[in-house]
């Protein structure tokens, strides 16, 4: 799968896509330094971004993250990237009418290419593999998450707060207010406290106000 940012609801949201393609979790994930899942702040102490280690805990995976430098601590290196680019992307010439299609050709490139090959290293196929491996891996969890990031704002006297530069409104009542805005894949939630003062549709619009009737 290819996106188009790397903040935290779209590593959440490829974390979901991997886990159901796999139909399974892996006991432990490792990671680079990086400040969505956490890094090294000192010899033998790691920082954890607190919103991925919360949304992890129900699938109760080991999070480890790389030393800097020692790429060797992910177990295999491998150039997974290199594979990606002489292979899938030159099959197209790497020209893609937009992000839809190119994923749509990632998933049939990894179908009927990549996942059905002998492997150069295993010398099995990686669809084979993975039959083996899921036996050793953890089930998916019966309530899982769902991603989200957070946002601070202050409701402006328009009554709406800004976010990727639309706006969504609340009750007049809270102008000036300090809220949270969490941010999920198609829906807006606006929280003051422990209380949700309004949900909003997602807009992939630019510059848009969208304003509830009962806002009016």
């Amino acid at each position: 799968r290819f996106a188009l940012n790397e903040q935290l609801d779209t590593l959440l949201r490829l974390h979901e896509e991997a886990f159901t393609e796999l139909d399974a979790v892996p006991n432990e994930m490792t990671y680079d330094n990086m400040t969505t899942v956490g890094r090294h702040i000192g010899p033998n102490e790691v920082w954890l971004n607190p919103q991925f280690a919360a949304w992890a805990t129900p699938y109760e995976f080991a999070i480890r993250l790389t030393r800097p430098g020692c790429p060797n601590d992910h177990a295999s290196v491998e150039r997974h990237m290199y594979y990606i680019e002489r292979n899938c992307l030159l099959r197209r010439r790497s020209r893609f009418d937009d992000l839809e299609d190119l994923n749509q050709h990632a998933k049939t490139w990894c179908d009927t290419v990549a996942n059905v090959r002998i492997h150069g290293k295993t010398r099995r196929r990686p669809v084979d593999q993975l039959g083996y491996e899921r036996s050793f891996m953890k089930a998916l969890p019966s309530a899982r998450p769902e991603p989200y990031r957070t946002q601070l704002r202050k409701v402006g006297t328009d009554f709406c707060v800004a976010y990727d530069t639309n706006t969504y409104s609340v009750s007049p009542a809270y102008v000036g207010r300090d809220v949270t805005v969490r941010v999920y894949p198609e829906r807006v939630e606006i929280w003051l406290e422990m209380q949700v003062l309004a949900t909003h549709q997602r807009t992939q619009g630019r510059y848009e106000r969208h304003v509830l009737p009962e806002h009016a």
